[in-house]
């Protein structure tokens, strides 16, 4: 098992984007359900978005291009922006003042803070876990933007890209953030995305979809600045947690590592990306405020999900879905 292997579908619409994968489509599901970071939608749209990139073993190349593909995929991105439009229409203006009111404490404490001080070495673990669908392709989704800017925001893209991707270095931080999930004990094969929760797809989902389309392209510049400047302190926590646990230095590297890189790249894309973009490409300023609003609200998600998870003595994966080979058997 890899992660390029196909995972098991657990619900309808998984099932349905499973089948047009395949070339096999089925009887569609006629709606999509109110909640946004729903499950099973979240899934099949990632299930359909990791055809533009890596792709899934035994499915073909070109079905990125299907017309049912492509279909799906602006259905699913309908869906989801037009429901993000609306809960996040509010906010400062100004994308400085946007990205300080996203960064402002909250009521629930982020995932690194809890687990700085009352987590345990399977909390870290799940934590990982709850990032691989973005993590483990980490940069690609911000990849399609750079042929849609230009001048000193292209090159501060660029160069933030490179040092995700480890030019001048041994290792991507993907590669080192499978080596984190390994040390942590965690699986790495694509059969853990079906106990995923809906919330922990949603960062790749949007970034895809802002990325793919010229239009969003602000989207994906106000998320990776939000991104960026929201990464030191909590992967400083997350270094303070596997010291505390006394978890591998593979754990441990992963997020040192982005506790330096990051600090470079928060000042750059504060500038290029808050400060020079917005007076660059005006008619993109609320896409850029979409992207950081959007971003947040994940973020404050998924922190809801595990930490109210943990906090409870719960796991913040799903129960292991039931696979239609063991039903066969």
């Amino acid at each position: 098992m890899t992660l390029r292997t196909l995972p098991h579908p657990t619900g309808p619409w998984s099932h349905h984007v499973h089948g047009v994968l395949q070339r096999r489509p089925g009887v569609r599901p006629k709606t999509l359900p109110y909640d946004r970071f729903d499950d099973d939608a979240q899934y099949a749209w990632f299930l359909l978005n990791c055809a533009s990139y890596q792709g899934w073993d035994g499915v073909d190349d070109d079905i990125e291009w299907d017309a049912d593909v492509i279909a799906l995929r602006r259905r699913f991105e309908r869906w989801f922006l037009d429901e993000m439009r609306r809960r996040c229409a509010d906010g400062p203006s100004e994308p400085r003042g946007a990205v300080r009111h996203a960064l402002a404490p909250g009521g629930t404490p982020g995932i690194a803070a809890f687990l700085e001080h009352d987590g345990t070495a399977d909390q870290v673990r799940e934590s990982l876990v709850l990032r691989l669908p973005y993590q483990h392709q980490e940069a690609d989704p911000h990849t399609w933007a750079v042929p849609r800017l230009r001048g000193d925001v292209k090159r501060a893209l660029c160069d933030i890209q490179a040092g995700e991707y480890g030019v001048g270095h041994d290792h991507t931080h993907a590669e080192l953030f499978l080596a984190a999930l390994e040390g942590a004990g965690g699986p790495v094969d694509s059969e853990v995305y079906p106990r995923l929760p809906g919330v922990a797809f949603a960062t790749f989902n949007f970034v895809t979809a802002a990325g793919m389309n010229r239009s969003l392209r602000g989207a994906v510049v106000g998320q990776l600045a939000l991104f960026e400047m929201d990464s030191v302190d909590p992967n400083q926590q997350m270094v303070h947690a596997c010291e505390r646990l006394g978890l591998a230095d593979d754990v441990r590297a992963f997020f040192h590592v982005h506790v330096l890189a990051d600090a470079e790249h928060e000042v750059i894309a504060a500038r290029a990306f808050l400060d020079e973009y917005p007076l660059a490409e005006p008619d993109q300023v609320e896409n850029l405020l979409l992207g950081v609003r959007v971003q947040s609200s994940i973020d404050g998600a998924l922190a809801a999900h595990a930490v109210g998870a943990w906090s409870s003595g719960r796991s913040a994966l799903r129960a292991p879905a039931v696979s239609p080979a063991d039903v066969a058997a």
